[in-house]
C-alpha cells in the first residue's frame, strides 16, 4: 500500500523493530506522523531528504510526505493526528516538520506525555478522551516551546542529491541508465548503491513520488485524468490508473469522485 488513509484523527502505537523485520514500504498519508525514538538508530528517507535519528529523536513528517523508515533493533513510538485534530487543540500554532532533539530529563518528560496517553488508550473509560487531549496538547506544547529542532547530517550526500533530482524531475521520463550516466556510475553500481542507502528501489521510489503528485492534482484541480498521468510522468492514462488501482483498489476516477476517502 503506497497511500495510507486512516479513518481515526489520533492514533498512537509502540513497536520494537529488529533488523530481520520486513522492511518497511514506501508510502505517505494525508495525515502527520509524529515518532519518538525510544532506542536504537533509524534512517529516515522523508520526500527527498535522508537522516538517521538517534535516541531521543522526534521527527515530525508532514501530511502527505512520501517517507520510510529502516528496520534494525530499535523501540519506537508512532502517533499518527490529522490536521483538524491538531487545529482542535491549538488552533494558533502551526506544527513544523522537522527533527527535534530530546535529551535526559527532555526525553523522560515527552516518553512519560506518550506513555499515558497509551495507557489511556488501553483503559479506555469516560474520560480518557480528555486526558488523551490533554496530555497531546502538553507534548506539542512542549516539543513547539522546549525542544530544538536540529538539522541531522545525512549518512550520504550524494545519495541525497539523487532523491532531490528525482524528487524535482519526476515528470521526465527519467530511467536507471540516465541517473546512472549522470552520477558517473555503472547501472549495476546505481543500482545497489540506491537500494543499500535507502532500503528501496529505484522505480519504487519514482513512482511514489509521481503518485503523490498526481493524488494532490486529482484532488485539487480539474485537470483530466490523462492530462494528470502525462504530467506526473505515466507513459499513459492506462498505465497510470493500473499503478493507481494497485496501490490504492479504486481507479483515480472514483478516488476523486469521493475526495480520496478510501
Amino acid at each position: 500500500m503506497v497511500r495510507s488513509d486512516r479513518t481515526s484523527d489520533f492514533l498512537i502505537e509502540k513497536k520494537k523493530h529488529k533488523a530481520s523485520d520486513r522492511p518497511q514500504v514506501m508510502h505517505f498519508h494525508p495525515y502527520y506522523e509524529i515518532g519518538l525514538l525510544l532506542s536504537g538508530e533509524r534512517t529516515m528517507i522523508v520526500d527527498e531528504k535522508m537522516c538517521t535519528m538517534k535516541r531521543g529523536d522526534i521527527i515530525v513528517i508532514d501530511k502527505d510526505a512520501i517517507h520510510k523508515g529502516s528496520m534494525s533493533d530499535l523501540e519506537w513510538v508512532s502517533v499518527y493526528v490529522t490536521e483538524t485534530y491538531i487545529q482542535m487543540l491549538m488552533a494558533d500554532y502551526k506544527l513544523e516538520p522537522g527533527i527535534y532533539e530530546a535529551r535526559g530529563v527532555k526525553l523522560q518528560y515527552m516518553s512519560n506525555l506518550l506513555h499515558r496517553i497509551l495507557i489511556e488508550k488501553e483503559k479506555s473509560d469516560e474520560y480518557s478522551e480528555v486526558l488523551i487531549r490533554c496530555y497531546f496538547t502538553e507534548f506539542l506544547v512542549a516539543l513547539i516551546r522546549h525542544i530544538p529542532e536540529t538539522e541531522k547530517e545525512d549518512i550520504s550526500k550524494e545519495t541525497e542529491k539523487i532523491l532531490e533530482y528525482i524528487y524535482n524531475n519526476y515528470q521526465s521520463n527519467l530511467t536507471l541508465e540516465e541517473l546512472a550516466h549522470r552520477y558517473n556510475m555503472s547501472i549495476s553500481s546505481f543500482s545497489k548503491k540506491f537500494k543499500k542507502t535507502t532500503g528501496c528501489g529505484f522505480k519504487e521510489y519514482l513512482t511514489n513520488v509521481r503518485l503523490k503528485k498526481a493524488i494532490e492534482k486529482l484532488l485539487q484541480t480539474d485537470e483530466s485524468i490523462t492530462d494528470i498521468a502525462m504530467e506526473c510522468g505515466f507513459d499513459s492514462a492506462n498505465y497510470f490508473g493500473d499503478v493507481f488501482k494497485k496501490a490504492k483498489g479504486v481507479s483515480p476516477l472514483r478516488y476523486r469522485k469521493f475526495n480520496g476517502i478510501y
